[in-house]
């Protein structure tokens, strides 16, 4: 008897040689934008459509783990916003998603204290919060984007804060607090747009991106993957296939040849590939055949990506009340010699939904590499050691396990998401660069038409949703109609 996967589109086929042959529609990569499209493609009726994915699951930057009595999300972890969010509309109808209102999540948010164990005192750094919230807002309203269209946004925030610390008007008066607030709002910043540093980053990523309106931090009752499994439901047998690595895609003969890691290989007349950007980054010059365009490269090359990751510490019983939403880490002294330089790209430590037990820390920049090299006993350790430091006042409990993500290291994602480089504009690369598809024109009942053959989707490569589950979504229905489109022009 098939199992409950294999009945709902996912097949645990692993590479043979028999799995060969052509097919229709190939996409490569099963996070939720291939899985997207390939729904989208059946719903249509396109027939002989494979789904190819790498790894041994799928959703790609999806990951959800059970844990104790409930789950905790290695990747995406929630809906941002309602309106005109498709994966929160498909969620809502589908019973998927929490109440957005009585069991949204937090994050933050909690005690806000320093590294001589003071708890800074909460309406004064709301205070500082909201002044660079209004900074936040003009660079989205794209209030400087006619001073100068190639700088970056670290340097529009420290320009901006440096105009509140001489006006005085902040509740504050120690240098040392004021700076340490603001490093921590830039963690924040850089968390959220997965970068090394906000130099990196152009304006531009704050105006082009668009924020869907309503509650931005919505649960899944079950989970981020209840969606993705949700999708699959709506497959054939068989359509998607597990550890079946993608080495080389050669487009020079009329039928595109993909060439697995093993040396088997399979054929299409379309492939849609769905591959993050930092694997193409990686990978560009060995996977494609013939080579990418310049322009074509330039985009990948410059595209903004980079890693955070999330690290789950549990303890044999929680040292915060029921009140405390987390502890939020302000350094007065970043340049500790007893403490490894990752440590200072960790924004703060937060409560999780659903595990009482556990704190969440997130950290993002060249930190959130750095500490995929280290042991889970050093990565303990050292949390432990930082905890005791910021909260002087609590007794901290016994660790008794840790679980992270380490996005970096992985070979076929090799990051978290995407953002807008100051490079990306400079070059006057556009979203237009990496989604336009390499098309072959052919000739159709005396008619020639241009036929996409490789089609590009991911989250980077949606123009207003890029860096979300909902941008990545939007983009495999992006290309699925690409190709639905090229049949109903045949047809006329």
């Amino acid at each position: 008897m098939a199992s409950n996967d294999q009945q709902n589109g996912l097949s645990e086929t692993r590479p043979t040689a028999e799995s060969g042959g052509k097919k229709r529609v190939i996409i490569v990569g099963a996070g939720i934008a291939g899985i997207s499209a390939a729904v989208k493609l059946n719903e249509y009726e396109v027939k002989d459509v494979l789904v190819l994915e790498a790894m041994s699951r799928i959703g790609g930057r999806i990951h959800t783990v059970n844990y104790g009595d409930g789950v905790i999300e290695m990747g995406a972890s929630w809906l941002h916003g309602e309106e005109g969010n498709v994966l929160y509309d498909l969620a809502r109808e589908q019973h998927l998603i929490a109440d957005p209102f009585e069991d949204a999540s937090v994050e933050g948010e909690g005690r806000f204290c320093t590294d001589y164990g003071q708890i800074l005192d909460y309406e004064a750094v709301k205070d500082v919060i909201m002044y660079l919230d209004g900074i936040k807002e003009d660079l989205s309203n794209g209030s400087y984007n006619n001073d100068n269209q190639t700088q970056s946004a670290g340097h529009v925030f420290r320009e901006k804060y440096q105009e509140y610390i001489d006006e005085k008007i902040s509740p504050f008066h120690d240098l040392k607090i004021l700076w340490g607030l603001f490093n921590w709002y830039m963690k924040f910043e850089k968390i959220d747009n997965a970068c090394a540093n906000l130099d990196d980053v152009s304006i531009k990523t704050y105006s082009e991106w668009s924020e869907c309106e309503g509650v931005q931090l919505i649960n899944f009752k079950n989970g981020f993957q209840s969606v993705v499994n949700l999708l699959v439901q709506h497959l054939p047998e068989g359509t998607i296939k597990l550890d079946h690595n993608v080495e080389k895609i050669n487009y020079d003969e009329d039928a595109v040849k993909i060439t697995l890691e093993n040396g088997d290989t399979f054929e299409a007349e379309h492939v849609i590939v769905t591959c993050s950007i930092g694997f193409l980054k990686d990978n560009y010059e060995d996977l494609f055949y013939p080579p990418l365009s310049h322009r074509k490269v330039e985009a990948i090359e410059n595209a903004g990506f980079g890693t955070i990751n999330k690290i789950y510490i549990e303890f044999e019983e929680p040292f915060w009340t029921k009140q405390d939403l987390g502890f939020q880490l302000i350094w007065t002294n970043e340049e500790r010699e007893d403490l490894p330089s990752w440590v200072y790209d960790i924004s703060g430590f937060d409560i999780v939904r659903g595990q009482p037990n556990l704190l969440l820390c997130w950290i993002g920049g060249q930190g959130a590499e750095d500490v995929e090299l280290e042991s889970d006993d050093v990565v303990v350790s050292v949390f432990i050691e930082v905890l005791r430091m910021f909260q002087k006042n609590l007794d901290i409990t016994k660790a008794t396990n840790v679980i992270r993500s380490r996005w970096k290291s992985n070979k076929y994602i090799r990051g978290a998401y995407s953002h807008h480089s100051i490079e990306y504009e400079r070059k006057n690369l556009t979203n237009d660069d990496l989604v336009e598809p390499i098309a072959r024109e052919v000739e159709v009942n005396e008619k020639r038409v241009l036929r996409p053959v490789i089609l590009f989707a991911g989250e980077a490569t949606d123009r207003n949703y890029y860096s979300t589950a909902h941008g990545a979504l939007v983009s495999g229905l992006r290309e699925a109609q690409r190709i639905i489109d090229y049949y109903k022009q045949l047809e006329e």
